[in-house]
């Protein structure tokens, strides 16, 4: 399948990530144009802000060169909300000159956007990972789509949108680069996604919370290691091995199944998977539990039927030829 990336709109601009970083710069930007800049981001609130203002510059941009004349510049910033006076202007017509009257936007809106620090990369990837357990390296856009906590977005949250809303928003907020919704989202797509997010969130705490709510994740910053998560599938299939006869047969992990399964109604939920791994004499934090849950939880159901079951017990190299020989 295609990745977001390689699906752009011709008139769409280019990923942030392929913009060289030579006025997008915060740390590069004179004092005049930081202050301006400082000013207007917080003009441009929310995240639609960031990907609206994106849009309706590619949607002047008829010769697909990521510039627009000073006067649809004018107009386009205005229709944000964004006033400038004449010296604003000239400062960045000047700074951010593609030519006589011209201005190369998206060098403006990476600006805006401002530079992702180490430590909201490093978030940004531990949020990926959390989706894309098997590090494929793209996940679908239908789970993500399905893991968006719409009623923990803080515009449902204050009463200005519905949950429905919120998901609406949230579909067209990764529409803005893209004709149409990717069968696939990247890595590299994820991050900047979250660039537009990150100017929208002044503190590391803000961007922490809204990242962490977003996919249900928890503790964000508490993500459990890929190392911890390894540890703790080879102690528990190790002990299910164990008590299984040292054996994979299919009545075996039948039995596995319905021994986690507490109240035999055909799924394990998150409490029945921690009494039932505590049983077998493996303990961990609730974290940790909750990380190697989520690993076998590919539909992201909070449950887990048989087939995830079993498909969770071939994940160890270690014991993978009794599972795949005998099953």
């Amino acid at each position: 399948m295609l990745s977001a990336s390689s699906r752009r709109s011709p008139s769409a601009p280019a990923s942030a990530s392929a913009v060289p970083a030579t006025r997008g710069s915060q740390n590069e930007l004179p004092e005049r144009v930081e202050a301006l800049i400082i000013r207007l981001r917080g003009l441009v609130q929310t995240l639609s802000g960031f990907r609206d203002l994106a849009n309706q510059f590619a949607a002047v941009d008829s010769t697909h060169s990521n510039s627009v004349s000073l006067a649809e510049f004018r107009d386009v910033v205005a229709s944000a909300g964004m006033r400038l006076t004449p010296k604003e202007s000239l400062s960045l017509v000047e700074y951010f000159s593609a030519g006589p009257d011209r201005i190369a936007y998206f060098d403006f809106i990476s600006a805006l956007r401002g530079v992702l620090s180490d430590r909201r990369i490093a978030l940004i990837r531990q949020a990926f990972n959390f989706l894309d357990p098997e590090r494929a390296g793209r996940v679908p856009f239908s789970l993500v789509r399905q893991r968006f906590n719409a009623p923990a977005d803080p515009e449902v949250r204050c009463g200005r949108k519905t949950a429905d809303q919120a998901t609406d928003s949230f579909v067209r907020s990764w529409r803005g680069y893209y004709d149409e919704i990717s069968a696939t989202v990247t890595l590299d797509d994820f991050l900047d996604y979250y660039r537009d997010v990150s100017a929208s969130c002044p503190s590391d705490e803000q961007f922490v919370q809204v990242l962490s709510q977003t996919f249900r994740i928890g503790s964000l910053e508490r993500l459990v290691s890929e190392d911890r998560i390894n540890e703790l599938e080879r102690s528990l299939i190790e002990k299910i091995w164990q008590k299984s006869a040292r054996t994979y047969l299919v009545e075996h992990l039948r039995k596995t199944f319905k021994f986690f399964d507490k109240d035999n109604d055909g799924i394990v939920d998150f409490s029945e998977f921690c009494a039932t791994v505590q049983t077998y004499g493996v303990y961990a934090r609730r974290e940790e539990l909750q990380a190697l849950f989520a690993r076998y939880d590919r539909d992201f159901s909070h449950a887990l039927d048989f087939n995830e079951f079993i498909t969770a017990l071939s994940l160890s190299t270690r014991h993978r030829q009794f599972f795949l020989g005998q099953v």
